[in-house]
């Protein structure tokens, strides 16, 4: 269902960006709760997938205008 699809790929597990970027889950932790800083080549990992979950999302919100008779 598109609506399930559309919920996953805004709110993505520190896991999955983990396994997306190549960056470890215990990394990933530590941004998020402001214990450490990341360096410029991890930025543009997080940087890359974050792009792509852009193109996803702009394609899941037509797929659900278009459901919604839009």
């Amino acid at each position: 269902m598109t609506t399930q699809r559309a919920l996953r790929a805004l709110a993505p597990s520190l896991r999955q960006l983990a396994d997306e970027t190549g960056l470890s889950y215990s990394t990933l932790k530590a941004w998020s709760a402001g214990h450490r800083t990341p360096h410029d080549d991890h930025l543009r990992a997080l940087a890359d997938v974050l792009a792509s979950r852009a193109d996803e999302l702009h394609e899941l919100a037509e797929a659900l205008r278009q459901e919604a008779g839009e």
